[in-house]
């Protein structure tokens, strides 16, 4: 799922892990650019779910996570709520 920062840091982790067994310097800094992109993209998504559960009113202990689509027209057009830079 694309809004799930656990699945993205699992990612970064892997990006990291085969960084450390690359034999070429140009692989390895390529993959720990990838791994640096799937940690802010973790990072962009906790900011999302956090968005969404503040507009929605919904606590954090709730398991239920918020749509990885948004579910009004509302949403899809943004508000002045939304975090900067994290259109839906």
């Amino acid at each position: 799922m694309i809004d799930d920062p656990e699945q993205l840091r699992a990612r970064a982790a892997n990006m990291r892990a085969r960084a450390d067994r690359a034999q070429f310097p140009e692989t390895k800094q390529g993959l720990l650019r990838i791994a640096g992109d799937y940690a802010e993209l973790a990072k962009r998504a906790e900011q999302r779910i956090a968005w969404w559960r503040a507009k929605h009113g919904v606590s954090e202990d709730t398991v239920d996570a918020p749509p990885v689509q948004p579910a009004s027209s509302e949403d899809r057009l943004g508000s002045e709520t939304e975090p900067e830079g994290h259109a839906l």
